[in-house]
């Protein structure tokens, strides 16, 4: 393993980028769905995608279990960030989720 190691290519450094989505409100009534599109134009010196963070913010009644939150990236590659959870009734108002996914 180790000769095999010798011929690695590393990997580039990690570079960073961030867009928000500000003042994005939106009443969301039982049993629909809400798009919220996030502009990323100003991260196009991206060229390797290792994760995602999105932090997400609710002022809402609603559990962590009644929410399901997709992230679809411009080539359509669906993310489930939340997940349906029947039995989950904690109250979700301010939450961050790390997403690792093949783009």
């Amino acid at each position: 393993m180790v000769s095999v190691a010798k011929d690695w290519k590393t990997v580039p450094n990690q570079v960073n980028c961030s867009t928000t989505l500000i003042d994005q409100e939106a009443t969301i009534i039982p049993l629909s769905a809400e798009t919220f599109i996030i502009d990323a134009s100003n991260c196009s010196h991206i060229k390797h995608l290792e994760h995602i963070q999105v932090h997400i913010e609710l002022d809402s009644l609603a559990s962590r279990g009644d929410l399901t939150a997709v992230l679809n990236s411009p080539l359509n590659t669906k993310s489930v960030l939340l997940a349906k959870r029947p039995f989950d009734k904690i109250r979700l108002t301010d939450w961050d989720d790390n997403l690792v996914q093949l783009y």
